[in-house]
């Protein structure tokens, strides 16, 4: 919500015009000495209403859960089950009976590269409803500094 974009019915925007706050708990585990980890986490997004599209797309709850295994020092494979779930709100009226909801399955790898981890993943649709669902491909990195 930093910048402006045009409601234009050629152009996709990239969000959709409002504010969200996001609160989480998560809890992790490792299983030490297997290289092994999960974790979970569930939260909810405050989505508040975009006064300029008169539109407000209501609050989501936010859930993950993630496992985790390095078989080999320099690589690690993980497995992730997102998504999120919220009541559907089409020109301002909540909708009775249907919500907002995508579910996610997601399988990922990373290498080490000296001292930097590329990672890469495939994230699948599951399931879901008012909310576009094809498949996403997604690229990052970390590293630890110390």
């Amino acid at each position: 919500p930093l910048g402006e974009s045009e409601i234009d019915a050629q152009i996709i925007p990239l969000g959709e015009g409002q504010w969200d706050l996001e609160s989480f708990v998560e809890v992790g585990h490792s299983f030490w000495p297997v290289p092994a980890y999960a974790q979970v986490w569930l939260g909810y997004r405050a989505r508040f209403a975009n006064n300029e599209k008169l539109s407000d797309p209501g609050g989501e709850y936010v859930y993950l859960a993630e496992a985790g295994i390095q078989p080999f020092s320099s690589l690690l494979l993980k497995t992730t089950l997102d998504g999120f779930f919220g009541r559907a709100v089409i020109q301002d009226r909540v909708v009775t009976g249907t919500k907002r909801k995508i579910m996610i399955l997601q399988f990922g790898t990373a290498v080490r590269v000296g001292p930097i981890w590329p990672e890469v993943a495939i994230r699948l649709p599951l399931s879901g409803r008012e909310f576009p669902k094809s498949p996403q491909y997604t690229f990052g990195f970390s590293t630890q500094i110390r």
